[in-house]
């Protein structure tokens, strides 16, 4: 249930990031995206939020590894989308803990 999650989120971001860096001019600019949730504590978005989470914690890394180049590595962190995952019912979220 967190596999797919973290493989999407985490896992490409790490690598999206690791090529950025190689690749990246002098001056340049790397953009990730993370969760608003991040902030809000919200429940039933466990999985998702925890998954993100390590994109922060990358984009800081990549920042002050590529400081020297002047390279700026900032994240945008939108709020929820009116998705239909949004509106289901809470007993079909994906979440860790049983009902």
């Amino acid at each position: 249930m967190l596999r797919y999650p973290c493989r999407i989120n985490s896992k490409a971001a790490f690598f999206i990031l690791k090529a950025a860096a190689a690749h990246i001019a002098d001056d340049g600019k790397i953009i990730t995206i993370v969760t608003a949730l991040l902030g809000a504590f919200t429940g039933f978005y466990t999985s998702y939020a925890g998954s993100k989470a390590p994109v922060e914690h990358f984009t800081r890394g990549v920042c002050k590894e590529l400081m020297e180049r002047r390279v700026s590595v900032n994240n945008v962190a939108p709020g929820p989308m009116d998705t239909r995952k949004l509106t289901y019912p809470k007993s079909n979220l994906l979440q860790l803990t049983p009902e």
